[in-house]
């Protein structure tokens, strides 16, 4: 499942590298940072967006509202595989993009966990929260 979820994300960060880089060709930005009364407007409800708040550090908003560390997002893979829990990470640091960890599981055993995965989330990816 690791290496399917690897090839999805693989996919999805190429077909936002083209975008990202017609914006660049169009005379956009590779990396627009709204203010947050811009979140909104934008139009990305269902995208992570890096915003600078008020206090200088950086932060990821979605759907208008401030993403933490733990917080339980879910993110959508393919129209056959849809949608993936987990919860968000990120250090804090704009150089590192943010992931998702995984909870993954053993078919038919008794417990059925085996372990995390932690997949790097791609800056175009479809997230929506679970609450």
């Amino acid at each position: 499942m690791a290496d399917k979820l690897d090839d999805l994300f693989r996919q999805s960060r190429r077909s936002g590298a083209v975008t990202r880089t017609r914006q660049v060709s169009q005379g956009g930005t590779a990396t627009p940072r709204p203010a947050s009364s811009e979140v909104e407007a934008a139009g990305d409800r269902d995208r992570l967006v890096l915003i600078q708040a008020r206090d200088g550090r950086m932060r990821y908003m979605l759907d208008g509202a401030e993403v933490r560390v733990g917080d339980t997002l879910e993110v959508f893979l393919t129209e056959q595989a849809g949608w993936v829990a987990g919860t968000f990470q990120w250090t804090g640091r704009e150089r590192h993009p943010p992931s998702l960890k995984i909870r993954l599981g053993i078919p038919g055993s008794a417990d059925g966990y085996c372990g995390d995965l932690d997949a790097t989330l791609p800056q175009h990816a479809r997230i929506r929260r679970t609450d």
